[in-house]
Formats: structure tokens, sequence, C-alpha cells
């Protein structure tokens, strides 16, 4: 097993209940495995994905939910593939980016899918899913409803978390692939004018396999530390990390953020960093920056909280995901009330109701607006 897998499993763990702060960006290669037959190899999952191999057709036994079918890649057309699941925090702050780039990009032809993944025993329904975002999802939905895609897709990524995104070229390889979104629309408009470099971007997926191998041990050293409790030393080689591939592994400054608040009660410290990353490290990432907004606004216990800084988070949140996430929406909402700004938190918080998607979360959005409402106004 490569480290890049294994590092991203070891960190989740670091600081249990933080999540998608401790997530590490990366995929996994590996060599060709051997074939008994043909026809064998054809059906047989791949050992690892790796940019540059021919894209596998998509299974019979996907269940085509909106739109159109998309059975196999077609010669000559750009596709961008969407993995996702209900279960994975990133997934459905990601929709709107991605019905963007669908509208953005359909006058050139792309064909934009998103498949559900059923990565939690006992399932789910995607189709309410898709029912409650429906405004996000003109593009051609599936669900997975075997293990095909998880096979042939998913798990040769190496990724080990939610959601995963691929570009295949005209000639139906895989052109690039992520965990997120905000590099796709660059990637495809390269691939779209034939100035996608795919040696230089196997280049720097290999770059980046090299990079995890070699931190291996660093990882190893954090793990160690956090099971001993010793927090500092789990910042420090967050920090480690972070000098070693500042893009790569943006998401250990949250790591670092969340422990200081969190672990060390260092919330002055955290703050101070959380100014600089915002506007950095995680610029760019809806699921970081809201993260840290909810850490400041929730997180029961800490010495003090910096609103403004959540406020500031949140906004960014907001405006990456096209103001329709009912998640930032609450904790923007909840950044207002504690600047004293009641009228722009319930301004907020009507929002949130409005595009809550599921009746639990309306209901929590809703006790809180019901708090708002009964708060006096600003002077």
């Amino acid at each position: 097993m490569f480290a890049r897998t294994r590092s991203q499993s070891a960190l989740r763990s670091i600081a249990p209940g933080l999540g998608a702060a401790l997530a590490l960006a990366g995929v996994t290669l590996a060599g060709p495995g051997d074939t008994a037959t043909a026809s064998a190899a054809d059906n047989a999952p791949p050992a690892s994905l790796r940019i540059g191999d021919k894209a596998h057709d998509l299974a019979p036994e996907i269940l085509w939910l909106r739109n159109m079918l998309v059975p196999q890649f077609d010669e000559g057309k750009v596709y961008i593939l969407y993995l996702w699941s209900p279960d994975a925090p990133g997934s459905m702050g990601s929709f709107p980016q991605l019905h963007g780039l669908d509208q953005s990009l359909r006058a050139d032809g792309v064909v934009t899918i998103s498949i559900a993944l059923d990565t939690t025993p006992g399932g789910f329904e995607a189709i309410d899913v898709i029912k409650s975002r429906a405004e996000f999802m003109a593009h051609s939905v599936a669900e997975d409803r075997g293990t095909f895609i998880q096979d042939h897709w998913y798990k040769p990524t190496g990724y080990d978390h939610l959601p995963v995104v691929f570009v295949i070229d005209q000639h139906g390889r895989i052109a690039f692939m992520d965990d997120k979104l905000m590099s796709i629309d660059h990637v495809v408009r390269e691939v779209l004018a034939g100035n996608w470099d795919l040696d230089a971007a196997r280049a720097e997926f290999d770059r980046v396999r090299d990079l995890e191998n070699r931190m291996e041990p660093l990882v190893d050293e954090a793990m160690k530390a956090a099971g001993k409790g010793d927090w500092p030393q789990v910042v420090e080689s967050a920090e480690q990390l972070l000098d070693a591939d500042k893009v790569h592994y943006y998401k250990m400054a949250m790591t670092k953020f969340m422990l200081l608040l969190t672990k060390m009660n260092k919330p002055g410290d955290a703050y101070e960093w959380g100014y600089e990353i915002v506007d950095d490290h995680i610029r760019n990432d809806s699921g970081m920056l809201v993260t840290m907004a909810e850490a400041i606004v929730f997180t029961p216990n800490i010495p003090y909280r910096d609103f403004n800084l959540a406020r500031k988070a949140a906004e960014r949140a907001d405006e990456l995901t096209d103001g329709q996430l009912a998640q930032v929406k609450h904790a923007l909402a909840a950044s207002w009330m504690g600047l004293g700004q009641s009228g722009k938190a319930i301004e907020m918080e009507m929002e949130a109701v409005r595009l809550a998607p599921t009746t639990d979360a309306k209901k929590t959005y809703q006790e809180a607006l019901d708090l708002y409402l009964k708060a006096p106004p600003a002077p």
C-alpha cells in the first residue's frame, strides 16, 4: 500500500471529531496487475487509477435518475465525472459549483455526470437528496446500485473520502482527478483547446506520490504524538507538512487551527493563524471555511470567540457555494448574531431554513431562527 491512502486515514484520526480538517488530498498509484484473460481484464477492477489511464466504461448496473444516460465515453467528447455521497461532508456543498461548471461548459459540448455511491452499510435513497437539490441537478445524475463504480472508479484512486472528480478527455483518457472542484474549469478549458499537457499532469501526479511516501515517517510521528495527547508535536508535524508542500497539504493548516482552538486552549494563537489561512491556504475550499466558522461559533467551552473571523470564513464559503448552502448560511447567521447584528442573523437564518436539505436540518435552523427573532434589536 502506498503512503497516500494510509496517510489520509491516519491523519484523520489524529484529532477525533475534527473530521474534514484532517483530510489530505491525494491519489494512490500502483503498477498494473496481472490478468488471466483479456475479457477478465476488461471487467476486473484496476489496481490503481493514474492520470493518462484509459477511462473504464460506466456500469450497466447504474441507475440513471436524471437526464441523459452515459453508458460509455464517446470519442471526441469531454466529460466531468463527479463521485459523491450524502455521507461525505463536501459532497453537498459542491453541487452549486458543479452546476456552475455544467452550465458554463455545456455549450462547448462538455457532458457532466454525477454518480452517488452508497459508502455506508444500510444505504441511502439518493433520489431524496437529488429532489432536495434539484435546482443544481441539470446534469446527468446516476446512482451506483451495486459496487461497480466504487470498485472500478473510487477505490483505485486511493482516496479515502468523497467527493472525487475526474476529467475525461476526447480520447477517453483520465486527464485529471482531484477531491475538489476548484481546478476543474481551467483543466477542462485546456483540454477543450487541445492545450492540456497530459505528460506534465502525470509527472505532477507522480511527484505527489513520491512526496506522500517521503512524508510517511512524519505522519507516523504525528500519529504517535496524538496517541499520547501531545498536541504541540502534532501541530509541529502539521507545520512540517505545510513546509514540504503548502499546496498539497493545505488542509493541515486547518488541523493546526483546530488543535490550537480545541485541544491546546490557545484561542489567540488559533485566531491569529486563522486570519492568515482564511485568505491563503483554505481560501478556495468551502468545506474548510465553513468548518472554521462552525468551530468558532459552535464549539463549547472555548474561552472566547472571534465572531469576525467566523463571519469572514463563512462569507467566503457562501461566495464559493453561490449562496446556496444552508449549512453555510447557518454558520454565517451565528457569526452575525455574535457580532450583535440580529437583523443580519435573522436574514441569514431564514435563508438556512429555506435551503435546508432535510426535515431535521430545517428543524434545527428554525429553532435558531426562533431564538434570533426573540433577541432585542441591535442599538
